[in-house]
């Protein structure tokens, strides 16, 4: 299935979440997304079984990720976090949601927990 699913973006489970890297398109910001498992009454729903698609969210004010690189030493498993933080083309306000989310990012290779201000989000499924 592709396309807009209106599914609700607090029902989506991202722990096992593998992220690309974010795209803007206009005042969108688009993030391709691995292994999503949805939850809830939903119709799409289903949680034994993973899914792919593009996380899309409009009119964005900002967009701040704290990056957690692997090291690859089991003893210290990451470097030193740092944040990387992207503003959007819709001025901060009232009208927009706070989405909070964590996954890895595949490049570079990290732990990441993202916090991106909109007005809007939506989840196209099977498109990536």
């Amino acid at each position: 299935m592709s396309g807009p699913t209106g599914f609700p973006f607090e029902e989506i489970h991202f722990t096992e979440c593998r992220f690309a890297a974010p795209e803007w398109r206009g005042s969108e910001l688009v993030v391709a997304a691995r292994s999503l498992y949805l939850c809830g009454d939903h119709p799409l729903s289903d949680e034994r079984r993973p899914r792919s698609g593009l996380l899309v969210f409009g009119d964005v004010a900002r967009s701040t990720r704290t990056v957690y690189e692997y090291s690859g030493d089991p003893a210290a498993p990451f470097r030193p976090s740092y944040v990387v933080e992207d503003g959007g083309t819709h001025e901060d306000g009232g009208d927009l949601e706070e989405y909070r989310f964590g996954g890895v990012l595949e490049e570079p290779h990290a732990w990441i927990e993202w916090t991106i201000r909109a007005r809007r989000f939506d989840l196209e499924l099977g498109v990536i």
